[in-house]
């Protein structure tokens, strides 16, 4: 008489996890964590990156504008510009040549030049229009010749060119946009104003 001996195999069902187990895995496991930590400093970091970008070229624009005023100004101080009769879009267009790429030369970028006789008699132009938006235009007609304005020999000349810088439309947290004083309003629907100035007597050219 043969025995067969039979083993039963129980299966053990592991104990279900308590919500404090749960928890304290979670909190111990590193998994990740390094995609967590970016995703909380790539934001802050970007503006970072863009901030310091935007400043540098509006420094450069400022920088450059500034550099072609007092080199195309120099025709004027000494008598070249009237001498030969140019216009005020000529004038404009010798400013424009020592512009590169940050600044667009077109309507944005406008061009006032101013006479007197004395230094107590100079009074600065606003770039602001006296409706309080936009630049102020340029008086009179491009093609109008500069020494109605420009003056004669030995006078005192103001030459101020106004641009509104529209890149800072694109990064209003640099607080670079052109406000009015009074209302603390945009004046340039958030661009900003870049201004350079120049002031010289003339030679006594004639």
């Amino acid at each position: 008489m043969s025995r067969s001996l039979q083993v039963c195999q129980t299966t053990v069902q592991p104990a279900k996890p308590s919500l404090m187990d749960v928890l304290s895995r979670w909190r111990k496991d590193r998994r990740g964590t390094t995609a967590i930590e970016f995703g909380m400093v790539a934001g802050p970091f970007l503006i970072f990156a863009l901030s310091i970008t935007g400043l540098g070229l509006y420094w450069l624009a400022t920088s450059q504008l500034n550099h072609a005023v007092s080199t195309a100004s120099r025709q004027i101080r000494t008598g070249s510009a009237q001498r030969t009769n140019i216009t005020v879009d000529q004038f404009k267009q010798l400013i424009c040549d020592e512009i590169t790429t940050f600044i667009a030369c077109n309507g944005r970028l406008q061009v006032h030049v101013q006479s007197f006789e004395n230094w107590a008699d100079v009074t600065p132009i606003n770039c602001i229009a006296n409706s309080g938006t936009g630049l102020r235009q340029t008086g009179g007609s491009g093609t109008d010749s500069l020494t109605l304005t420009a003056g004669e020999a030995s006078d005192v000349v103001l030459v101020t060119v106004c641009h509104e810088w529209e890149l800072a439309e694109s990064m209003p947290w640099l607080l670079l946009a052109s406000k009015n004083k009074t209302t603390n309003v945009q004046d340039l629907g958030g661009a900003a104003l870049i201004q350079a100035s120049t002031i010289f007597r003339t030679e006594p050219y004639q």
